[in-house]
């Protein structure tokens, strides 16, 4: 009995041209067995999820309301403090501002030799710096000085501009509200007398600038 030949090659060839059809026969099969209506199905579904999610973004009346009122709160909480830190940054400027202007009268009756003053008023919350008038010598025909960093002789206001919210408390210069110097850089009171106590001016936040007896030196505290 005589075997039939085997072509092998020919079968092998088969076999791997049927492997390497397979996946498309099995893509078009899962194509096919897709069932009818299911892209309305889908579509029916993304309308839903979108509704969905547009009912979950939006926020009713009274969830607004709630929100704003926190933030309010949240608000004055935090803006409470840092209004009165500010209000306490002007004061300490205005009291550097005040002291600097001091010890530039100070310094310009030493280096002029005429007598300077300073002149607070608690009424017009402001202080303004007089010279002595050399063609009318004498505390009654002193002018306005001119400040170097301004160029103004006009007085200087407090609870406005840069020194919003502060307030001149009060002025004690052995009971006045005038501070004198000579040409030595010697400190008088309102009458002309030499200072004898140390004079205090006071502002808000418990700002005060001192000017001792004697040598004239200002100091700041608060």
């Amino acid at each position: 009995m005589v075997r039939p030949r085997t072509r092998r090659g020919k079968d092998c060839t088969h076999s791997d041209r049927t492997v390497g059809r397979r996946p498309a026969v099995l893509f078009f099969a899962q194509v096919k067995e897709r069932p009818a209506g299911s892209d309305q199905n889908e579509g029916v579904f993304a309308m839903t999820s979108r509704t969905t999610s547009s009912s979950r973004r939006a926020f009713t009346l009274i969830e607004l309301i709630t929100v704003v009122a926190v933030l309010g709160i949240v608000a004055v909480a935090v803006g409470g403090p840092t209004l009165g830190y500010m209000d306490s940054v002007r004061a300490r400027a205005a009291s550097a501002r005040t002291a600097a202007d001091i010890r530039f009268a100070q310094r310009t009756a030493m280096a002029s030799g005429l007598r300077t003053w300073v002149v607070f008023s608690t009424g017009a919350q402001s202080y303004q710096i007089f010279i002595e008038n050399s063609a009318n010598p004498g505390k009654a025909g002193r002018v306005p000085l001119v400040r170097p960093y301004d160029q103004s002789s006009a007085p200087v206001d407090y609870g406005t501009g840069p020194f919003a919210n502060v307030s001149l408390i009060g002025v004690d210069v052995h009971g006045g509200t005038e501070i004198e110097f000579d040409s030595w850089g010697k400190p008088y009171d309102t009458a002309g007398a030499p200072l004898a106590a140390t004079g205090v001016i006071s502002l808000s936040n418990g700002v005060v600038i001192r000017v001792h007896p004697v040598g004239g030196c200002v100091e700041r505290t608060g």
